[in-house]
């Protein structure tokens, strides 16, 4: 009896690992497929004599779903949106005392960090390029 308890113990424990590991596997699978299958967007928001705009509203739309991200500059003009699904998006920047400045149609690849240099004109209008 005890050897039969005993191999019924082993056959338990070499399935927990078994299955332990394929969740492993799958988990790290697909951690891969997501971070594979995403792209960036980032840039510098200036004015037009190239001095950085700090605190300027960086939408990014994806044209085919309407989901919207929204990220705000640093004190370096500097803005990144990661973790972005392939696709073709949006970019809105505004900014207190500048025109709104949007481009449409970017296309965001797999792997691809996209960098952006949006130049904002002082004044109150809507421009897109």
């Amino acid at each position: 009896k005890h050897s039969s308890i005993n191999i019924l113990f082993k056959v338990q424990n070499e399935f927990k690992q078994f299955f332990a590991g394929l969740l492993v596997f799958f988990t790290a699978s697909n951690s891969n497929l997501h971070a594979q299958s995403s792209g960036a967007v980032e840039g510098y928001v200036e004015d037009a004599t190239g001095a950085v705009i700090p605190n300027a509203e960086v939408s990014i739309i994806d044209e085919n779903l309407g989901v919207e991200r929204t990220v705000v500059s640093n004190e370096t003009g500097l803005f990144r949106v990661g973790e972005l699904p392939a696709g073709t998006y949006l970019v809105t920047v505004i900014s207190e005392g500048f025109q709104a400045w949007s481009t449409t149609g970017l296309l965001i690849r797999s792997n691809e960090t996209r960098t952006l240099y949006p130049q904002l004109e002082v004044g109150e209008v809507t421009t897109s390029i």
